[in-house]
């Protein structure tokens, strides 16, 4: 058995969507100040995790622009969705781990974001999330090398079928958080501009 300690997981702030439904990048909205994917990136870093930012090539520079953004990884041609942003920091980070957060969650408490570590060191190897009345919740979650591995591997073969998040975490059967009624805020996703209404 190999002694070498298992990579400790890559914060990825997920922010490189067409945002459509809102009509302009929601990662640049500002809160307190800030833009959404710098308090995303912030919840990551205190956690202990070195942390990249996903965005699309029109979006590299006016995150760049930000002072204290993280490193930046434009999309690559992998894969379509958000699939695609986390198959674009897998090819540079391929021993990592990604615990993923939009820059859209903006009510996520980091303490959701420790218990997913918590529980991915018992379940290594293992998808990590959220379960909520609706189904699993694709983010907040980890989604270990392995899986995107896996995942990278059949996409190029023309094996995969299927772009869409549900379709993964179906298939991998991930470790599950139980939901609690008070999570239901948090887990809001701010998609529409009357979302902002209360921000």
């Amino acid at each position: 058995m190999s002694s070498r300690a298992t990579p400790v997981p890559l914060g990825l702030v997920l922010s490189g969507g067409q945002s459509t439904r809102m009509g302009y990048d929601k990662g640049l909205i500002l809160h307190q100040g800030l833009p959404w994917f710098i308090h995303a990136q912030q919840k990551l870093s205190s956690l202990g995790l070195e942390v990249v930012v996903n965005v699309n090539a029109a979006q590299r520079q006016p995150y760049a622009a930000w002072p204290g953004c993280a490193p930046l990884v434009v999309d690559k041609p992998l894969s379509q969705g958000p699939l695609r942003g986390l198959l674009s920091v897998h090819v540079l980070f391929p021993e990592r781990d990604l615990l993923v957060l939009p820059p859209d969650m903006l009510y996520v408490k980091c303490h959701l974001l420790a218990d997913l570590l918590t529980l991915s060191t018992q379940q290594q190897g293992r998808i990590v999330a959220y379960e909520s009345p609706k189904g699993v919740e694709p983010f907040p979650a980890i989604y270990p090398a392995r899986v995107l591995a896996e995942v990278a591997l059949a996409l190029a073969r023309g094996e995969w079928p299927s772009f869409a998040m549900k379709y993964l975490l179906e298939k991998f059967e991930p470790s599950l958080l139980p939901w609690q009624v008070q999570l239901t805020p948090e887990f809001r996703n701010l998609n529409r501009p009357e979302d902002l209404l209360d921000q």
